[in-house]
């Protein structure tokens, strides 16, 4: 996942996004109205769909080319012409001027025969000016503004225009988008089976792939973790750069031996490598899952004989006509794999000894903001009005010993069968030390 570019100093404006660090707090803002060049990626949010068919494109469409004055009528009249099956769900995350005020981040989707979920993910604490403290409990809240049509009287099949409903969710370990394991068994095994299916680790991953987990996992590491790498390590942490380098080119290493492991067993080691281990696994099986039956057998028939593919390995996400679909998933502390499906419907609804163990966990961890929605009664001839949700009550989230960072999710689910458009003008967290 994308990181969150974390800056020193009381005040910096950054992307037109401001870092504010009191005592014991980090607060950050990001706007986007009138700011074409303060992308959801370019500001680090990682953006995604889910709850849906996994075929299903995100701007599989130029809209650009559909006869309209505005985005949302070029979304209207897209639907007179026959829809490709993956672009059904007409999924939509571009930035858009709808007129002289109102612009930003659109998210737009037409929910068909499932619900659709939206995923804005933000990761906190991956530098010192940002870094929590192990052990303790924080007070999080966030809100997000956004201009949108859609109002409290348009009702279809699934239910109103502004069901859809937005929450607050925070893990230390990252939110994914992916198609889940086949039913009934496990999808993030404690322990790595030998193998994957008949094909070695290294050719389900790609050099660049190892490479961007690589880095990202090292601005991770825990004091303990440094210490275990350094092992070996002759350059001096006073040559600050030289010392980087060197532990990157041993974390490098590291991840290199533990892959060529996998195909063995569980490898054996420190916790560094037991770590390193278990993420590796679970990218790895993601990555079967998505993998259409016809690319598997092909790729396991390369290795049945012992024989070795010439090329480097190309996947596609899943076939076009699949029927998978992608659930939003994280790891508890335990590295057992939680889904979350839709937790404004079952938080605070279902009686903790009616829920099952994912959802007691997602309900601890997660607060309500409020539905999208422009605040008027009626339709009012589709006019779009600015509004704006924040958490009702602020989330309460303890860190574990890690010093991992933590992993914020502004999450949606909307069951209403309709094309939903908003433009998202801002975004904003903060975080508290609880006294």
């Amino acid at each position: 996942m994308n990181k969150l570019i974390s800056l020193p100093a009381l005040f910096t404006l950054v992307f037109g996004s401001t870092h504010l660090h009191a005592a014991g707090a980090i607060s950050k803002r990001f706007d986007f109205a009138g700011k074409p060049e303060n992308s959801f990626q370019k500001v680090g949010i990682d953006f995604s769909f889910a709850d849906l068919p996994a075929n299903q494109n995100i701007n599989g469409i130029d809209l650009s080319k559909v006869p309209g004055a505005t985005l949302p009528e070029r979304m209207v009249n897209e639907l007179s012409s026959p829809l490709k099956e993956s672009d059904l769900y007409q999924l939509t995350q571009i930035y858009d001027r709808l007129d002289a005020k109102t612009s930003g981040e659109v998210i737009a989707y037409h929910n068909r025969s499932d619900d659709t979920d939206v995923n804005m993910h933000i990761v906190v604490g991956n530098s010192a000016a940002d870094k929590l403290k192990p052990n303790t409990t924080y007070l999080i809240t966030a809100k997000i503004d956004f201009v949108t049509n859609v109002s409290a009287d348009q009702f279809g099949t699934g239910g109103s225009a502004n069901s859809n409903s937005f929450g607050l969710l925070a893990s230390q370990n990252p939110w994914t988008v992916s198609v889940p394991g086949a039913a009934g068994k496990p999808n993030a095994p404690a322990q790595p089976s030998k193998g994957y299916d008949g094909i070695p680790a290294k050719f389900l991953i790609s050099e660049d792939e190892l490479t961007k987990i690589e880095a990202k996992e090292y601005d991770t590491l825990t004091a303990d973790e440094t210490a275990l790498l350094s092992k070996g390590v002759t350059v001096s942490p006073s040559n600050t750069k030289a010392y980087k380098d060197a532990l990157l080119k041993a974390l490098q290493a590291r991840y290199t031996n533990v892959l060529a492991s996998l195909d063995k067993g569980a490898p054996t080691g420190d916790a560094l490598n037991i770590r390193i281990a278990a993420e590796l696994d679970v990218f790895l099986r993601d990555r079967l899952t998505a993998m259409s039956d016809e690319d598997k057998e092909a790729l396991k028939s390369m290795f049945s004989d012992g024989g070795s593919p010439a090329v480097a390995l190309t996947l596609a996400a899943v076939d076009e006509n699949s029927n998978a679909m992608l659930r939003t998933s994280t790891l508890d502390s335990q590295g057992r794999r939680i889904e979350l499906r839709n937790p404004s419907g079952y938080c605070g609804t279902k009686a903790p000894s009616d829920s099952t163990a994912d959802e007691r966990w997602v309900c601890d961890h997660y607060s309500y903001m409020g539905r999208i929605d422009n605040g008027l009664e009626t339709a009012n001839d589709g006019a779009f009005v600015a509004n704006s949700i924040s958490t009702k009550v602020p989330l309460t989230f303890k860190t574990d010993a890690s010093g991992k960072p933590l992993y914020l999710n502004l999450n949606s689910h909307s069951g209403f069968e309709g094309l939903t458009v908003y433009y998202v003008t801002g975004i904003e967290y903060r975080i508290v030390e609880k006294k």
